[in-house]
C-alpha cells in the first residue's frame, strides 16, 4: 500500500537533513585533524631557531578597553614585552575599543555597520584582531596569553599561523600574519558578515559568528589553508615546551558553553540518536497509517 507524499516528504526531508550534518561533521572533523595538516605543523626546532619569512612584519598586538593593562594580566603581556625588547625589531602596540573602531572605521568602512552591531562587546573584540592582522599583519596574542620564549619570530616563518586547541579546530587567542594583506586574513574579514547570526545564547553565538569555530570554519573552507601553519597543542598550550603560558582569561564561558561542549564531545551519539529517532517516528506514523487504512477498507460483518 503506498505511503501518502506528505507523510513521506515529513519523513525524508529530515532524515536527509541528518545525513547531510553527518557528512559535514565528518568532513570538518577530518579537516580538523592533525592527520589533515601534519605537513604543516610548527616543530620544536622552528622555535629554537627561527628563520622568519623576509621583511616579516615584526609588530605584536594586543586589544583591550583602555590602555590600561589589568593587573591579573600585567604579567603575562611584560614577559612578552621583554621577550620582543630582547629580541629587538618589534613594535609593540595595545589597541584601545576606540582605536580598534577608529581602524574599522578608516580602512574597513563597508564593515563598520556590522561591527557597531554586534550584541557582545567580545564579538568586536574578536573581529578587530582580524581587521588589525590584515591591514598591520605581525603576532596578535590575548592579554592572558604569556611568553616563555624562545622567540615569537617563530610565529612568522609562514605566511600564517593558527593555534591548534582542544578538542577541535583552532583558537584565535594567538594568530599570525607574516605579511599585511594576507588572502586568508582577508577571507576571514569576508566570512564575518555571512557568519553574522545570533544563536539564542551569548556563547554559540560568539563561538559561531566571531571566536574559534569561526576561525576554524573559515580555515575548512578556505583556499589558502596550504598557506597556513598550524602551532600543535604541545608548543601553544600549558606543556612545559611550550612558547607560551596560559593565564587565567575574563571568560565569556556559561552554561551554554558546557551545553555545547557536551554536544560536541558526543557528536556522533547525538547524530546517530537523532537518526534513529526520525526513523522510529516514520515506522510510527507509517504503522498508524497502515492500520487506519486497513480498518477503513474492513468489510462490515453481516447481520
Amino acid at each position: 500500500m503506498p505511503w501518502p507524499r506528505k507523510r513521506l516528504t515529513l519523513l525524508v526531508c529530515p532524515l536527509v537533513a541528518l545525513l547531510f550534518l553527518f557528512h559535514i561533521i565528518r568532513t570538518y572533523t577530518y579537516i580538523f585533524s592533525p592527520a589533515a595538516y601534519s605537513h604543516r605543523l610548527l616543530t620544536h626546532s622552528d622555535l629554537d631557531h627561527p628563520v622568519p619569512a623576509p621583511n616579516a612584519s615584526y609588530h605584536l598586538h594586543y586589544t583591550w578597553k583602555t590602555h590600561d593593562i589589568p593587573d591579573r594580566w600585567v604579567s603575562a603581556y611584560e614577559s612578552c614585552k621583554a621577550l620582543v625588547e630582547k629580541e629587538g625589531g618589534w613594535t609593540l602596540k595595545v589597541w584601545s575599543d576606540d582605536e580598534g573602531r577608529e581602524l574599522v572605521k578608516t580602512e574597513y568602512p563597508m564593515y563598520l555597520r556590522m561591527f557597531d552591531s554586534y550584541p557582545y562587546t567580545i564579538q568586536r573584540a574578536d573581529a578587530v584582531r582580524y581587521f588589525i592582522l590584515h591591514h598591520y599583519g605581525g603576532v596578535y596574542l590575548d592579554l592572558d596569553v604569556g611568553c616563555r620564549g624562545p622567540s615569537l619570530k617563530s610565529l612568522l616563518i609562514h605566511p600564517v599561523t593558527l593555534p591548534q586547541t582542544e578538542p577541535v579546530g583552532f583558537s584565535n587567542d594567538v594568530l599570525a600574519a607574516s605579511h599585511p594583506r594576507h588572502p586568508f586574513f582577508e577571507d576571514v574579514i569576508r566570512a564575518l558578515s555571512s557568519h553574522n547570526h545570533y544563536y539564542g545564547t551569548k556563547y554559540p553565538t560568539v563561538f559561531f559568528s566571531t571566536g574559534p569555530m569561526f576561525m576554524s570554519l573559515v580555515y575548512g573552507t578556505s583556499p589558502w589553508q596550504n598557506e597556513v601553519w598550524i602551532l600543535p597543542n604541545k608548543l601553544y598550550g600549558n606543556e612545559a615546551k611550550s612558547l607560551f603560558k596560559h593565564y587565567r582569561g575574563d571568560s565569556w564561558h556559561g552554561w551554554d558553553a558546557a551545553v555545547v561542549f557536551w554536544l560536541w564531545k558526543h557528536i556522533w551519539a547525538v547524530v546517530a540518536g537523532g537518526i534513529v529517532g526520525v526513523a522510529g517516528l516514520g515506522f510510527a506514523c507509517w504503522k498508524c497509517c497502515w492500520m487506519r487504512r486497513g480498518r477503513k477498507k474492513r468489510p462490515e460483518l453481516e447481520d
